[in-house]
Order: structure tokens, then sequence, then C-alpha cells
């Protein structure tokens, strides 16, 4: 998950670059400006800015599943990622759930339905909805639930619907 916050960090940021970069900046037909591929969105008033930013994510939307080199964003569709450990005890439940070669995939055919930035308290909240997502991994668990036990391990396949992320950037 660490390099779809990376997107929308990077999206944001961008956004609202001021000053030259490597990036080709550009301004089009229409008189926004462009900073590499992504909409450059100017400081300032913070409900123009959340406008500006929903058009700048819309924008990289189709683009950010092969991944951006310009932005440095890896491909993320598919996810992937080689682990995940989850290891957890309280009271009389205690679960450790251990996965491996994992792959998600239509992860980026998200709809972006909030970006808001409170400037003063320098924060950002996202909020999106990825209406399915494939998940494919090898896993092993174990633990127990009260006294009943629980294992298992081989392939798992796992498909979610309107999957809704939320995150909030504090600086």
């Amino acid at each position: 998950m660490d390099r779809i916050i990376s997107l929308f960090l990077v999206i944001a940021l961008a956004s609202l670059a001021q000053s030259k970069s490597k990036l080709v900046e550009r301004t089009d037909e229409n008189g926004v400006e462009w900073v590499g591929p992504v909409r450059r969105c100017q400081k300032g008033n913070d409900a123009i800015l959340d406008v500006c930013t929903r058009y700048a994510v819309k924008d990289l939307t189709p683009l950010v599943g092969d991944g951006i080199d310009e932005i440095g964003l890896r491909p993320l569709d598919p996810y992937i990622a080689k682990k995940f450990i989850y290891d957890k005890s309280l009271g009389p439940v205690n679960i450790t759930i251990l996965a491996k070669d994992i792959k998600i995939s239509q992860l980026t055919k998200y709809n972006f339905i909030k970006f808001k930035l409170d400037s003063k308290k320098r924060t950002m909240h996202f909020n999106y909805e990825v209406p399915h997502v494939r998940l494919h991994a090898m896993y092993k668990l174990g633990g127990n639930v009260f006294f009943f036990p629980l294992s298992g391990a081989g392939p798992a396949q796992i498909e979610v619907c309107k999957f809704q992320i939320c995150l909030t950037y504090n600086k």
C-alpha cells in the first residue's frame, strides 16, 4: 500500500510545484499549467486547490497502472508485494498470517471521491473507492480463536467489491 500512498502524495505535491524542476513545464490550449504529466495547482485558496487536485488525480488515473517514469511512480497494476505479516494477540484471540508473492489487480480502476486540503493545519485527506479488487497470494495461517485452533496454508484468491480507502497525511 506504500506505493498507493506515494501516488497520492506525489500527485498532490507535484500539483503544488512552484519552482523549476527537471519535468517539462507547459501550458495547454485552455490555459492549464502542467509539470510533466501533472496539472499544476496554485497555492492560495484551499477550495480552489481541492478542485484542481481532483482534476490532477483524474488526469493521472489512466496512467498509474503502467507507472509514470517522469515522477518516479512504479507500476501499480498489478501491485506486487513480496510478503505481508499480520500477528495479533488480543485476549482469547491470537492470529498470525503470513502472505507471500502478493499480487493485487485492478487497484488503479478507482473512483476519486474526495480530496480536502487544510493548509493551516498542513493536512490532506483523500477518499477513493475501488469497485473491484483481486488479490492472489500464498498464505500460511495459524492461531486460536477462543479454544478453536486456526491453521491453513496454500494459495489465496480474494475478491473485494466496493473497497474504500481513506488516507490522511499530516505534516
